[in-house]
């Protein structure tokens, strides 16, 4: 994770996405790796990331940061599925 945010940090996004998939196939319960590597894959491959935010809302559908990930993804494109994205998030404490 940390090798990750570092690359991130320093605007090397390939590595960044690299460190972050490395570490999911080791511990896909590290759901903050699915939602940096989501992010910065937004910019180049938002299928990929909405796929990797799906993934990690099914091993944990509560996990409120995914949720606004998604909510994000299609803030542009679709702004009715954010909204009910960002309402779903609303009820998670």
């Amino acid at each position: 994770m940390y090798l990750g945010n570092i690359a991130k940090v320093q605007k090397r996004m390939d590595d960044a996405v690299q460190y972050y998939c490395k570490l999911i196939n080791v511990n896909r319960k590290y759901f903050e790796a699915y939602v940096e590597s989501a992010e910065l894959l937004a910019e180049t491959d938002l299928q990929r990331a909405r796929e990797l935010l799906r993934t990690c809302l099914t091993i944990n559908p509560k996990y409120k940061p995914a949720i606004i990930g998604l909510a994000d993804s299609y803030r542009k494109s679709d702004p009715d599925v954010a909204e009910k994205y960002d309402e779903l998030a609303e009820t998670i404490k």
